[in-house]
């Protein structure tokens, strides 16, 4: 899962950076060429991690009192990919590049805020599942 994080996290950042660039317009107006990378680059990792987030819930359940956080990273998560999938819909329908514009405006700082909030909540995560396991192992020695 923290390997697909850095993947996703790349991909936003190529992302923003094909945004921001003095190109942009002829990157960002190639419709075909965009949709297949955006959906490369993060579109197909999200869904991955996802289920990898469901997978840590079910198995780390009986070790939390509370799935929150769980439910917290998969709510951000799906927040960033139906952002996604609205930027993919907009390249599928052949959207003018005014409209294109709007929507990168208008996401991009959404994905990253989201994304930011997606990153924070998996460390908790992962500091949870460590402490625990470290607990149980202190527990072991102390029998």
């Amino acid at each position: 899962a923290e390997f697909l994080l850095i993947q996703i996290e790349n991909g936003i950042k190529d992302l923003k950076l094909k945004f921001e660039s003095k190109q942009s317009e002829r990157i960002i107006s190639n419709h075909v060429w965009m949709a297949d990378y955006i959906d490369r680059s993060i579109k197909r990792h999200m869904s991955q991690l996802n289920g990898l987030l469901m997978k840590l819930k079910e198995k780390s359940m009986g070790d939390f009192k509370s799935s929150t956080n769980f439910d917290v990273a998969v709510r951000y998560s799906s927040e960033i990919e139906r952002t996604i999938d609205g930027i993919i819909f907009l390249y599928k329908a052949r959207a003018g590049i005014m409209d294109l514009k709007l929507k990168w405006q208008y996401s991009l700082p959404a994905i990253t805020e989201n994304f930011n909030h997606l990153k924070n909540r998996f460390v908790i995560i992962k500091g949870q599942i460590t402490r625990k396991r470290f607990e149980y192992e202190e527990e072991e020695n102390w029998f």
